[in-house]
Order: C-alpha cells, then sequence, then structure tokens
C-alpha cells in the first residue's frame, strides 16, 4: 500500500510513499474515513481509503487557520510518481469544490486548481518527500 498524506491550510503539505499507519492529529480534530473512488472525484483511479481530520478552526473561514485538515490516502499502489500526485490532487480539489458549489447553489467559477511538487529533503527513514504548493479557491465560504 502506498500513503500519501497532506495537510492543507496554512501548514505546507507534505506527500510521500511511506507507510504510517495513523494521521497524527490531536484529538479534538474530527475524524472521517471515505473508500475511493472518492464520490466528489470519481476518476482517480485508486483503490483503498482516504482518512481525513479537520482543525476544530476548520470553518473558521476568514482567519489565517480557516480550511486546515489533514488526509491521508490509504491505496493499493507500490509508488506513485510525482506528477500522478500533482494531478489526483488537482481533481481532488476541483471535484471538491465543484460538489460544494452545487450542493450551496452557487455560481461556479470556473476556477481550476494547480499543484506544483519538487523534491525535497526526505524524512528519516522516507525513500522520496516532496513539497508544493497547491492553489484552489473555497467553495465552503
Amino acid at each position: 500500500m502506498t500513503r500519501v498524506p497532506v495537510s492543507t491550510g496554512i501548514a505546507a503539505w507534505l506527500f510521500c510513499t511511506a507507510a504510517a499507519a495513523q494521521v497524527a492529529a490531536p484529538d479534538d480534530w474530527r475524524k472521517e474515513t471515505f473508500k475511493f473512488p472518492l464520490q466528489f472525484a470519481p476518476s482517480i483511479p485508486y483503490e483503498g481509503s482516504e482518512h481525513v481530520r479537520f482543525a476544530p478552526y476548520w470553518a473558521q473561514f476568514a482567519s489565517g487557520r480557516g480550511f486546515t485538515y489533514v488526509f491521508l490516502w490509504d491505496i493499493k499502489r507500490r509508488t506513485l510518481q510525482p506528477q500522478e500526485i500533482e494531478r489526483g490532487l488537482q481533481v481532488y480539489f476541483d471535484g471538491l469544490m465543484e460538489s460544494v458549489t452545487k450542493g450551496r447553489k452557487l455560481v461556479d467559477p470556473g476556477t481550476v486548481s494547480s499543484v506544483a511538487l519538487h523534491p525535497t529533503a526526505a524524512a528519516p527513514g522516507w525513500p522520496e518527500v516532496y513539497a508544493g504548493r497547491l492553489f484552489t479557491w473555497n467553495g465552503f465560504s
């Protein structure tokens, strides 16, 4: 299995293919788990689960801490190329925001998410680590 942890919001995020049994988050963070294919992004071609941890201040979108959460994809793949992760995250956030827009009956601004990763220093015990930037819009606020 490949596990790809991602945190968004105010923190930078990290991608790796190291095995991690749990998503580390404080006890007061809300926990949810979803199976692939994800309802809002069915074209992401993975089998497995997404584990999500939402900060207690997740919905405080006007603050600098809003929209902070962490998710980990526990998928049945041995390796992922950086381009696959970039594409998966773009499809993920485009699908999520489109779904939220429809659910809230908002006009879709047509904004497309973009992701760019680059190699960075590996964490102890991890063969590869990538850092990067994700640009998207927040249909929740």
